[in-house]
């Protein structure tokens, strides 16, 4: 939103912040909704997909070469000062924690593969969680090589002037993937909300009432991603604040817990050949419970 709002204003005058809840309200309507109005299979998504990742790639390219033709001295990388982790360190938490969120897409991904196979799924996760890994280190490095000032703020396209043809075409590319991958995450919690609500026989059922039922619930996800979007302008807030509760509850606190109560029941040798990982996901669970309190609560503070 504020992309494509600072694009308007540029494009047609007037203060970028006037043209936000605007721009917003289009995207939902016209581009969010109909995506995430498609069936539950996300395979219908797989173009607006592809185009979201390349978006996504085509701008860590743009923001390396930025950063290689703008660095005159590499001491502003070798010569920061070490990394402490304090409180305002825990800003980055819930952002890393939401950049790997991909994974509640994965069930219902690999239930629509023909020919299914969990070795050849973990090895494809295990690629892609590498490739995002060393793509955010990438993003990171250069980003600070890119940036004038030298210490890029939550948003690194923020560091770069209004005019800069480059940062411009980076900010639009990242408006075009994040409008375009949000059916990738409203569809598998539309579903999941329906089965919830109607029970597990829920997502077979193909009546006209049942397809009014996922619009309904389609309208009510992305009026309540709306509100959140237009609930405060720093994009690192938003991220923090999303990444400490939803993030955190969806992505990592549940399905270690559902691991736990599901291990519970399993015969006695099964819980003791998954011994180890139980107490690695018991000592996870741990860490990020306070974790997300404390940075929920920074974050709201922080507002």
């Amino acid at each position: 939103g504020d992309s494509f709002a600072l694009l308007a204003s540029l494009a047609y005058g007037g203060p970028w912040q006037d043209w936000r809840a605007p721009i917003l309200i289009f995207d939902a309507v016209a581009v969010a909704f109909p995506l995430s109005s498609c069936p539950a299979a996300l395979h219908s998504l797989r173009y607006s997909n592809a185009v979201a990742v390349s978006c996504t790639i085509l701008v860590a390219a743009t923001l390396m070469v930025h950063g290689i033709l703008r660095c005159d001295d590499i001491s502003v990388v070798t010569d920061r000062p070490p990394i402490i982790f304090d409180v305002a360190a825990l800003r980055g938490v819930p952002i890393i924690m939401l950049s790997f969120g991909c994974q509640v897409q994965v069930p219902p991904a690999y239930k629509e593969l023909q020919g299914r196979s969990l070795g050849r799924m973990t090895t494809a996760l295990t690629i892609v969680a590498a490739t995002c890994s060393i793509l955010y280190a990438t993003v990171a490095l250069f980003g600070l090589m890119a940036s004038p000032s030298g210490l890029p703020p939550g948003n690194v396209l923020d560091s770069f002037a209004v005019d800069d043809v480059a940062a411009l075409a980076m900010r639009g590319l990242m408006a075009t993937a994040a409008t375009l991958v949000y059916p990738m995450l409203c569809v598998p919690c539309r579903s999941t909300l329906d089965h919830l609500l109607f029970g597990a026989s829920a997502g077979a059922e193909t009546t006209r009432a049942s397809r009014l039922r996922s619009l309904l619930e389609t309208v009510v996800i992305v009026c309540i991603t709306l509100r959140l979007s237009t609930w405060d302008s720093d994009l690192a807030h938003v991220f923090g604040l999303t990444g400490a509760t939803a993030g955190a509850l969806i992505c990592y606190l549940l399905p270690l817990a559902c691991f736990l109560c599901l291990r519970a029941r399993r015969p006695q040798e099964d819980r003791r050949s998954t011994l180890g990982l139980a107490a690695g996901s018991a000592l996870t669970l741990a860490i990020l419970v306070p974790l997300s309190l404390a940075v929920t609560w920074q974050e709201w503070r922080g507002r």
